[in-house]
């Protein structure tokens, strides 16, 4: 049986935040390849892309941002 198919478009946002050294702010750094390998089951479930199409704080995700993702 296929399996069915899953895309992931990443764009940043709180989830992809981290900090690269203690003490100092998050930033967005985390990929969509990155954040698929902390769920590896998803794969058995679903053929997965994943494409990072930005990696902006969640404050910066504007609809001028969106709109540009989308064309």
């Amino acid at each position: 049986m296929d399996l069915p198919k899953l895309s992931i478009a990443a764009l940043g946002g709180t989830v992809s935040m981290q900090a690269s050294n203690a003490g100092e702010g998050v930033i967005p750094t985390v990929s969509g390849e990155a954040l698929l390998t902390s769920i590896p089951e998803l794969t058995t479930l679903a053929g997965v892309t994943v494409e990072t199409l930005g990696l902006l704080p969640s404050a910066s995700l504007d609809f001028e941002f969106l709109l540009n993702v989308l064309s």
